[in-house]
């Protein structure tokens, strides 16, 4: 599977599997450059599944997110079981 380009905020279509467990590595980088950017004051990072685009729908999830490698522009985001199985299909 190819690994999208995804500006943030963006939109990135996934296809996840109800019930399994979901772990996306993302590479943070700039966009004129194309060097990753250090995070290493990076607090606190946050992710979101909705149903759209649209900053005012509805929040259907929250992936965990977690800086994994600071120097190299990695997020982890990623979501259990629980959290897969309580997704509605399309």
């Amino acid at each position: 599977m190819a690994i999208p380009s995804v500006t943030f905020p963006g939109l990135a279509d996934l296809t996840i599997v109800q019930g399994s467990t979901l772990s996306l590595l993302l590479v943070l980088s700039d966009d004129d450059t194309g060097e990753a950017l250090d995070l290493s004051d990076v607090t606190a990072a946050s992710a979101q599944i909705r149903e759209d685009f649209n900053p005012s729908t509805g929040i259907l999830q929250s992936l965990t997110a977690a800086v994994t490698n600071a120097s190299a522009g990695e997020v982890t985001v990623s979501l259990t079981a629980a959290q897969t199985a309580a997704l509605a299909a399309p």
